[in-house]
């Protein structure tokens, strides 16, 4: 997946630039308190995408294809939600 998706994404789930390191961007949930590093290419895996997302206290349904366009999470917003029945 492109790096600038996968920014886009993190954006419209209302997550920030914390800092430029020195080969990783780091964001954050202002939500939740996460953080994680973005690595500078501009092919990002499937499986490092979905981890920063998981990362980020999103919740990734069962619809995550090959593609970023496909990739669809809900924020949590409510820790009665089992995330663990969410994992794909």
């Amino acid at each position: 997946m492109k790096r600038r998706d996968l920014i886009r994404h993190l954006l419209d789930h209302g997550c920030e630039l914390v800092r430029e390191g020195g080969s990783h961007s780091w964001w954050g949930n202002p939500l939740t308190g996460a953080r994680s590093a973005v690595p500078r290419h501009r092919e990002i895996s499937n499986h490092r995408a979905r981890k920063i997302c998981r990362d980020h206290g999103f919740v990734i349904g069962v619809s995550f294809g090959l593609r970023l366009s496909s990739l669809r999470c809900r924020v949590l917003v409510c820790n009665a939600v089992d995330a663990a029945s969410f994992a794909t």
